[in-house]
């Protein structure tokens, strides 16, 4: 995961080595986390001493707290402006669970992807319950869709997915996009009344570009929404970024994806007289 601030400082959730790094101007550093330690403080504790295991994701609300995806310890934590850790919300690396409620008593299982909307309501793909989860500032949790493994639309929980990965959030249309990374597409929920449609791909792996059912994906993971409303998506086994425009309508916006079989869809270019060794 990746996230700007009001500032322009950039967060990296550096998930294997545990920690949240920043760019700021020309300097790296590490936010919050031991840097290639992994754990799990039960209590809240000093922003240098803090143990995640995968930490995946990461979203600042207008407080200028941070809320982190805790994968692999199946919690959100939050690093507050006084420089400190906690537990917001989940059980720990042996309690997953699916239970919705006050933050104190909810649990999660391995949360991914986690964004907001304009009121600072958190939104969260937690993957291994196959649902989106909501946190609103007050600390309430509540499952808007999902729950159970497959792909189906539908409203709230009679909504199927097949590993929510991650999620954007659209302020004009109050609509969250969802990339379904098994599920090879692109879902989207009304807020209005939590109903979900799938936006793009046919759910087979592939490399297709059409328009939104038509097209294909394979392994879907980061989302983002640009300043003109396209839909940017990292096509993680196609080795490229596609576009989904605002009509709906998908492209290879970089990189060169690859083909039904697999193989690159441009050929590989070699210098004369190089030599390939295959590993």
């Amino acid at each position: 995961g990746i996230t700007i601030d009001v500032n322009g400082s950039v967060f990296i959730a550096d998930v294997y080595n545990h920690c949240i790094r920043y760019i700021s101007g020309e300097t790296v550093g590490t936010l919050t986390g031991t840097g290639g330690t992994n754990g799990y403080n039960v209590n809240q504790v000093p922003a240098s001493s803090a143990l995640f295991s995968a930490c995946y994701d990461m979203v600042v609300t207008s407080s200028g707290n941070m809320y982190i995806t805790d994968r692999d310890n199946n919690c959100i934590r939050r690093y507050s402006n006084d420089g400190t850790v906690k537990v917001y919300a989940g059980g720990g690396p042996s309690t997953p669970g699916f239970l919705d409620g006050a933050t104190t008593s909810s649990k999660f299982y391995h949360p991914c992807g986690i964004t907001k909307d304009n009121h600072d309501n958190l939104y969260v793909c937690d993957l291994g319950n196959q649902s989106i989860r909501k946190i609103t500032p007050q600390g309430v949790i509540s499952t808007i869709a999902g729950g159970t493994w497959g792909h189906a639309d539908g409203i709230g929980l009679n909504a199927k997915f097949n590993c929510p990965s991650d999620l954007c959030y659209d302020s004009i249309l109050n609509v969250l996009y969802v990339t379904e990374s098994l599920g090879n597409s692109v879902r989207k929920i009304n807020l209005s009344n939590n109903s979900v449609s799938t936006l793009a791909g046919d759910g087979e792996s592939g490399h297709t570009n059409g328009p939104g059912t038509v097209a294909e994906f394979s392994g879907p993971w980061g989302i983002t929404l640009d300043s003109a409303r396209n839909i940017l998506v990292c096509d993680s086994y196609n080795n490229c970024i596609r576009k989904i425009s605002p009509d709906g309508y998908v492209t290879d916006f970089a990189g060169i994806g690859k083909n039904k079989d697999g193989t690159p869809k441009h050929p590989l270019y070699v210098p004369a007289n190089t030599k390939l060794i295959k590993f």
